[in-house]
């Protein structure tokens, strides 16, 4: 069900009421598994290596890219290829609504950033585009999603059983709600924040030419035809604006809220930075922004070192955090997103290669402050046994979407480095690590993980497994009181 989403987007497109059967589950399935045995193109040709070899060519001299070579092409097309299909099969189709809590403590980092840059004209570009305050948003995105969730009775005027509408959210039914009082948020609110993540179902019809005599590659990978991670609702136009939204995936709603302010949201920023910050790159503002967050979770920690909040290293070139172990030391880089901003599911090959660029930038970092500041790392921080660099993101399922291990391993990145092993982390993965184990079980693991990996293997199992948290972990639980104080710690 991988293109679920996507078949829901070209019913909208092109299905219509007129002489059309009620549609059913298995018609659906059919077409999901017609879609996914469309042609995907020449992904293995020669023309496909050789642009590959060619892209590498042109990444920076003293990327550990540079290793690669025209040998690794087929091999680096196939992991291109697998980690697009898993980026299909799992991000946005998985409900963890600790990312919704995560989401909102990294853009109220991004807002207190810019705030201090744009002051009174940020203030008015971030009501004109979420129509409320930060926690406004957040709070009332959710309210509509739980309305979705419980769904609508209705009752049949002839004495049928009652069923409920889920998935659908009126706008009649949210003045009988008295939960919309206690959180503050009114019926205007909710309306505002419907129409910041909804279009309307009558626009859909407009991208038919985009996608008339279009491939099957196309209509599986193209992001324009994802609509649902643009905008996670379906406006039902009534009399007024968001009378009746529908929510078609709620894996895609709780995943899309979060990311539409911290991708269209900072588009916007980049477009107008000198005004609204003070010139500051709107990317790099999102970045430390999720330093910030990082940081904040375990600032606190034993044996877990912030690099920036000294004076001896500044100006060098350094991952951000150490984690110390009694055998092992753990170098932690941080990144929002290695993925380019504008293909997050790696659908050009070329946009894996930036992917790998960038994560092959932690390699860099991390094994010159290595190479350089081995003293400062013993003395300082009594670091001591083997190394292993760790890359943390906010990319979803960033080992198998992103596939940079393999690559690494392929490619013999880390020789000649003192770094032992590699980790590709999503922060949920980091926090369960750093709140609830060691330094030396990840490292343990990492190495595990490194030893066993084949990077021609079809499947690839990244062999290292967080800890499960029983409940909640405490910031997100404190993220979710914020929102919502009626909130219930959620039991695992």
């Amino acid at each position: 069900m991988a293109y679920a989403e996507r078949v829901m987007m070209l019913a909208a497109i092109y299905a219509t009421d007129h002489q059309r059967a009620e549609p059913n589950e298995v018609d659906f399935r059919l077409l999901c598994w017609e879609l996914h045995n469309s042609y995907d193109g020449n992904l293995f040709d020669e023309a496909a290596a050789a642009e590959l070899a060619q892209r590498l060519t042109k990444t920076d001299t003293d990327s550990p890219l540079r290793k690669l070579t025209t040998e690794h092409a087929r091999v680096l097309l196939a992991e291109a290829f697998k980690a697009r299909i898993a980026a299909l099969q799992h991000i946005g189709r998985y409900f963890d609504r600790g990312d919704f809590a995560r989401g909102y403590l990294i853009v109220r980092c991004l807002s207190a950033r810019a705030l201090t840059l744009g002051g009174a004209e940020y203030v008015r570009a971030e009501k004109q585009f979420l129509l409320s305050s930060v926690e406004g948003f957040f709070r009332a995105s959710w309210a509509l999603f739980t309305k979705a969730q419980l769904g609508l009775e209705i009752r049949d005027e002839h004495g049928q059983p009652v069923m409920t509408d889920y998935g659908h959210v009126y706008s009649r039914d949210w003045p009988s709600d008295p939960n919309l009082d206690a959180l503050q948020i009114s019926v205007d609110d909710l309306r505002a924040v419907a129409s910041v993540l909804s279009e309307p179902l009558s626009s859909f019809p407009a991208l038919r030419p985009n996608f008339k005599n279009a491939s099957g590659a196309t209509l599986k990978y193209d992001s324009a035809l994802d609509r649902l991670s643009l905008r996670p609702m379906i406006e039902i136009e009534g009399k007024e604006r968001c009378e009746h939204v529908a929510i078609p995936s709620p894996w895609r709603y709780v995943h899309a809220v979060p990311e539409v302010v911290l991708y269209d949201f900072v588009r916007q920023l980049q477009d107008r930075r000198t005004v609204l910050l003070a010139g500051k790159d709107a990317y790099s503002l999102r970045g430390e922004a999720f330093a910030d967050y990082v940081k904040s979770v375990t600032k606190e920690l034993p044996r877990l070192f912030d690099l920036d909040a000294g004076t001896e290293l500044a100006g060098q070139e350094r991952p951000d955090l150490v984690w110390v172990g009694t055998a092992h030391t753990v170098l932690v880089e941080l990144k929002f997103s290695v993925k380019p901003n504008d293909d997050r599911i790696l659908k050009d090959t070329s946009a894996a290669v930036v992917a790998w660029q960038r994560s092959a930038e932690a390699i860099q970092q991390g094994a010159g402050f290595v190479r350089r500041h081995g003293s400062y790392l013993r003395d300082h921080l009594a670091a001591q046994g083997p190394v292993i660099l760790v890359l943390v993101s906010t990319d979803k399922v960033i080992d198998e979407s992103i596939g940079f291990r393999a690559v690494a391993k392929a490619g013999r990145l880390l020789e000649g480095t003192e770094l032992q092993a590699i980790a590709t982390l999503t922060i949920s993965e980091f926090e369960r690590w750093v709140l609830l184990s060691d330094a030396d079980a990840l490292a343990r693991e990492t190495l595990t993980a490194w030893a066993r990996l084949d990077p021609f293997a079809v499947s690839q199992d990244s062999g290292i497994v967080a800890p499960k948290a029983q409940r909640d972990l405490p910031h997100i639980e404190a993220a979710w009181k914020e929102l919502f104080p009626f909130y219930a710690p959620k039991e695992k």
